[in-house]
């Protein structure tokens, strides 16, 4: 390794040396072409010297000439060419290209000129420029001063020649006697005198200068030479110390190299004695090993060859394994099917005839009956309000189960959820004398976002689980807030009974599907053990948790959270829920009495419940029995005809989400409202209705307080009668409830306006009007305001 070294910094040693050489040929190469040029600068400033002084010469020559043969021949060319060789000279005419000593000859001989150069520059001018030095430049002005005083001796012959015309021969011969006398010769020997001078200066001048710059290149060619050879001498070292790394020539390491790159691992490197270190040596010593590692990859070619062969069985195995597993998975996929169908087919048929069944029994006890068939009737009408709750627990677990639950997100009010579940259950909590109460925290708002539904559900099952299992003492429904992000807020209810409780053996199994807390409890309570685990699921869904603490003797409390989200369109403001709320009457109904509906159902007992339903609220109902009967029946129709269509989602001829989609395309039933009426509880019936045109879907079985205040949201009011008579007594009995609400700040105070519009309608039509608009604004104290003259007037 150490000679390898030495070879390599010996070699590179070389290398710079040669590169430094070849530098220093190149500046003394550049030396040398300069050297070259300034000799060729100098004779050419030589030769441009003496043009310009046989031009000076030539030029008073050309002079004397035209002058001598303009007196003698008196022709006026000779005159204006004396004249253009003077105004050349002198820079007012362009210099002809090839203004030479023969110029004026050629033009003598056929008077052609040849081109002019097109640019004008003094004699003297020129002869600055040509780069002579003062006294040179001072004999050729010398010469030039000589030559402009001669013209005027010849202009003055050239005047006498032209003074007397015609012309007379004393004047001729004085005036060439002018141009050919002793003085005349004088004159042009002063012209010439100065420019032989000025030859001889120029002569010394330039040829010392080309000889100068001649000796400078001649050294420099020899020093170009020895540069040269002692690059020569640097470059064949190089070569030996490159000789000695590579340990062979360039071409013959290349084609050891090439033949290494063609794949060819076998064919050996010969290396001589002593070349191990070189290049030559260790590609040789890389061949050997690539050869080895040839051998070691064909062979690991052939292993991995042979476990590809094994890994195609085991593919082949597999891809049976999943033909198999989507066989497997597209038969479970077809019995989801068949139980989603099933599911759908037993919710209509179940719940249809229990539509029938509670309708019937509710009108039948608006009759006279006596005792005992009307407790009789509460009795049917209590199982069948069970069956119905063990129905929708079933269908509902199934849902879940399938993944067919899905959650609604729509506004809603806090107080309007605790309301709904305190109403639907004080009269179970009543019959027991329990003490039912709610408490809301100051800081829990109470314009939310989530599935009111699904929200109410729970805390029904939790609240009648609470009546069910406590004989005696309280319910308390308590609602708090539990830190969380801003938008996305995180509530707690919490509900505590006073009951029998639960032990810790039980609580394990209290949430699994189809369980109670014993065996015992089915027998002594009923129930289909599916509540708690719906619930459970449904604050899953809803990214909460659920759980219970309770001991024997001592009452169970549960609680539940949830993930809902504020609704930042209201403004918030402190919630205060009271237990005690009015039954909904039918005074509101007074104000969409007379109005028309038109139901669409195929069920004859159904067609006849709705009927009498509806007229019982103080409507007029006309019945078809098919939504293609619907369709042509409306074609001849105005929209005014009807004030609200109820039709069912499932009918032979016509469903109903497909004749809501040809009623909304009949000219002026397009915002006619429309609710759809279904058995079918799964979320794809739902949605094709609304996406049909629906403007709301209803459960069957559809009782009074389902139907009356869907009536009452569709149907636009009208005041009542003026000739009304107005029940005092009961006005302020509502104005009494209606002013607390107000002063408490209660929302709950809209149900009430809501639920006595006719009444308080038929009192004050304005004073109605303005406690409406205030309670619209959460303007407590305005309808506070408002409500006060129309109490104090009727007491």
């Amino acid at each position: 390794m150490h000679t390898s070294d030495t070879k390599q910094s010996r070699f590179f040693i070389h290398l710079w040396l040669t590169l430094a050489m070849f530098c220093i040929c190149i500046i003394a190469f550049t030396l040398y072409v300069r050297a070259d040029d300034q000799v060729g600068l100098a004779t050419e400033s030589r030769i441009q010297s003496f043009h310009l002084a046989d031009e000076l010469r030539q030029s008073s020559d050309d002079l004397t000439r035209m002058v001598r043969t303009y007196v003698i021949t008196g022709n006026p060319t000779y005159k204006h060419h004396y004249q253009e060789i003077l105004d050349i000279r002198n820079g007012k005419q362009p210099r002809p290209l090839r203004y030479e000593s023969i110029y004026w000859d050629l033009v003598f001989s056929d008077g052609q000129r040849p081109r002019s150069s097109g640019s004008t520059i003094a004699l003297l001018t020129a002869m600055k420029n040509a780069g002579v030095t003062t006294a040179e430049f001072a004999k050729l002005s010398e010469s030039k001063a000589n030559s402009d005083r001669l013209t005027r001796t010849e202009y003055a012959a050239m005047a006498l020649v032209e003074a007397t015309p015609p012309l007379s021969r004393e004047n001729r011969a004085q005036a060439i006697e002018m141009l050919h006398d002793e003085n005349y010769h004088q004159a042009k020997a002063s012209i010439m005198r100065p420019i032989n001078e000025f030859y001889f200066m120029v002569d010394q001048r330039t040829q010392q200068a080309v000889q100068t710059a001649v000796r400078y290149r001649d050294r420099l060619r020899l020093v170009f030479g020895l540069l040269g050879l002692t690059l020569g001498l640097f470059l064949w070292n190089a070569r030996r110390s490159l000789h000695a790394i590579l340990g062979t020539t360039v071409d013959k390491l290349y084609a050891r190299i090439e033949i290494l790159g063609r794949g060819d691992f076998l064919t050996s490197i010969p290396v001589s004695k002593g070349m191990e270190d070189t290049v030559l040596g260790r590609l040789s010593e890389t061949q050997r090993k690539l050869a080895q590692i040839d051998a070691e990859r064909n062979l690991a070619r052939q292993e991995l060859e042979q476990h590809h062969h094994e890994l195609e069985v085991l593919v082949d195995e597999r891809t049976a394994a999943l033909q198999l597993a989507a066989e497997a998975f597209n038969a479970a996929e077809s019995a989801s099917r068949v139980k989603s169908d099933f599911i759908a087919n037993m919710s209509h048929e179940l719940r249809t005839p229990m539509n029938a069944i509670i309708g019937m029994s509710h009108l039948l006890l608006d009759t006279n009956l006596n005792p005992r068939q009307r407790d009789y009737l509460l009795k049917v009408q209590k199982s069948s309000q069970h069956l119905l709750d063990m129905v929708n627990d079933v269908l509902d677990f199934s849902k879940i189960e399938a993944g067919q639950m899905v959650l609604d997100r729509a506004p809603f009010l806090l107080d309007n959820l605790l309301d709904d579940v305190v109403t639907l259950k004080a009269y179970k909590a009543a019959g027991k004398h329990l003490a039912l109460s709610i408490e809301v925290e100051p800081n829990v708002p109470h314009h939310l976002i989530g599935d009111f539904t699904k929200l109410k559900q729970i805390l029904l099952n939790l609240l009648s689980n609470a009546i069910k299992f406590t004989p005696q003492g309280k319910i308390n429904i308590h609602v708090r807030l539990e830190p969380d992000a801003a938008d996305n807020l995180r509530l707690r209810f919490t509900v505590s009974d006073t009951g029998i409780g639960i032990s810790q053996d039980q609580m394990g199994r209290l949430f699994q599907s189809f369980q109670q807390a014993d065996t015992s409890t089915t027998r002594k309570y009923g129930g289909t053990g599916l509540g708690l685990a719906i619930s459970k699921r449904l604050v899953e869904l809803m990214d909460g948790a659920i759980n219970v603490s309770s001991e024997p003797g001592r009452g169970s409390t549960f609680w539940f959270t949830v993930r809902l989200e504020r609704n930042k369109d209201i403004v918030q403001t402190p919630l205060s829920v009271t237990a005690s709320a009015p039954t909904p009457d039918r005074e509101c109904l007074a104000g969409i009495a007379d109005a028309r509906v038109l139901v669409v159902d195929d069920n004859p007992l159904n067609q006849k419940m709705l009927r009498l339903l509806i007229e019982q609220a103080g409507l007029a109902v006309d019945v078809v029995g098919d939504g293609a009967i619907a369709l042509k029946n409306l074609e001849g129709r105005r929209p005014d005809d009807y004030a609200l269509i109820m039709m069912d989602m499932h009918m032979p001829e016509m469903d109903g989400a497909t004749a809501c989609a040809a009623i909304r395309r009949l000219p002026g039933w397009t915002d006619r409202p429309i609710v759809g009426i279904t058995a079918n509880v799964t979320p794809s019936e739902r949605t094709a209705g609304l996406q049909a045109g629906m403007n709301e879907i209803i459960d069957k079985p559809v009782t009074p307080n389902a139907l009356y205040p869907i009536l009452l949201r569709w149907i636009p009011h009208h005041p009542a009668p003026s000739t009304s008579v107005v029940d005092t007594k009961e006005l302020a009995r509502v104005c009494q409830v209606l002013a607390q609400q107000l002063a408490g700040n209660e929302l709950r105070a809209k149900h009430t306006l809501d639920d006595h519009a006719g009444l308080l309608q038929a009192a004050s039509p304005p004073a109605f009007e303005e406690i409406k608009a205030a309670i619209d604004d959460i303007d407590f104290e305005r309808a506070l305001a408002a409500l006060t003259p129309l109490t104090q007037s009727h007491y």
